[in-house]
This record gives structure tokens, sequence and C-alpha cells, in this order.
């Protein structure tokens, strides 16, 4: 399922297999959340994954972030332990919980599969994979941005640049900020925390 595609007849590319498919081509229970729906539904950290992708659950504990797909998911964060579910950004395997707690921007897209995927992901993915997919470097110069403004003070800006090389390839960077003012106030010593 995918909430990108335009027409009935839209080809969506997957890579949950380690090669490029069509997603009508791949046997595994998938969904996938497109670049476009992931910016429209604001998301900017790893646990709103859970507002695009209904199968996941993502509860932050502490400095940890657990993760279960269909209810399958680990509370093991010792250093002999693996997670039951597989997060990868760009096939990097993120193996401790207090990984997740980073900010995601530029994606092109979200693949999330559902049920063991132990073949392709090792023993680590009894509950199943959630692979990041980061945007790549386009074939012509290029710039894009977005700029937004919240309560509390809430600035989120992003931003990216093509530079392409030719025939070789091409150079992407990009960056993210966001800052905002504290809910929490304290009138004892008139100060915000939670910023």
């Amino acid at each position: 399922q995918s909430s990108e595609a335009e027409s009935p007849n839209a080809e969506i590319i997957v890579t949950a297999q380690n090669r490029t498919q069509n997603v009508q081509d791949v046997p595994i229970a998938i969904s996938v959340i497109g670049g476009e729906t992931l910016k429209a539904s604001g998301i900017t950290d790893f646990s709103a994954i859970q507002r695009v992708a209904p199968v996941v659950n993502i509860v932050n504990d502490t400095t940890a972030t657990r993760v279960t797909i269909r209810g399958i998911g680990s509370n093991a964060s010792g250093e002999a332990q693996d997670q039951a579910v597989a997060v990868n950004i760009d096939g990097e395997y993120l193996n401790r919980p207090t990984v997740l707690n980073a900010s995601l921007f530029d994606l092109d897209r979200v693949e999330v599969l559902r049920g063991p995927q132990g073949t392709l992901y090792g023993r680590n993915a009894t509950g199943g994979a959630i692979n990041f997919v980061t945007r790549k470097a386009g074939n012509d110069f290029g710039i894009n941005g977005s700029l937004s403004y919240g309560n509390y003070d809430h600035v989120v800006a992003e931003g990216g640049i093509d530079v392409p090389l030719g025939d070789i390839g091409g150079i992407r960077a990009s960056g993210f900020y966001s800052k905002r003012d504290g809910y929490f106030f304290h009138p004892n010593f008139n100060a915000r925390t939670g910023d």
C-alpha cells in the first residue's frame, strides 16, 4: 500500500529484498510511505512513523526507543541483546534502541515489512523490519527547502542541494534544524524546561 500512488497504475519501486523491484513483485507484507506523504504528515522523528504505518507501535522509554510491529518487539537493551525489529537507514542496521531517537528528514520513502524477515535481515527481524531510504542526488543542479513555525516558538527548517558530477554521479547535502521553547514553566525560578 502507498499513499504516494497518483494513479492506480503508478509503479512503486522498493528495495525491501536488497534489490530494486516493483512492490507488486515483492512476496512480503509491506507498507510503503513516500517522502511527500511523510512531509505532509509532519514526520520529523522516528516515533512519528506510527502515525502513517498503523501496524507499528513506537514508545520512547527514557533513553531507549521500543519498536513493535504487529505487537512483536523486544524490551531488551543490554549489550548482548538484539532487537526484534530490524531498523535500517540506507541498508545500515541500527542495533541499539538508544540510537533510534534521531531526527528524520530528506527521506525518499519508508518501507515497513511485517512479519519475520530473518532470511534477509537476520535473527533480529522476528517482528519485521523498517527501512528508511534517503533521497538520492538528482541529475540536475537543484535546491529545495522548507520553513515552518509553531507554538512555543517552534522553528523547523529543512533544506538540501543536489550537485551533479557529470556521468559519474552526484552529491546531495541536506540538513535539518529544529528548536522550540520548553513546554514546562517553573515560576519559582522563572524558567522553561523541555526545550
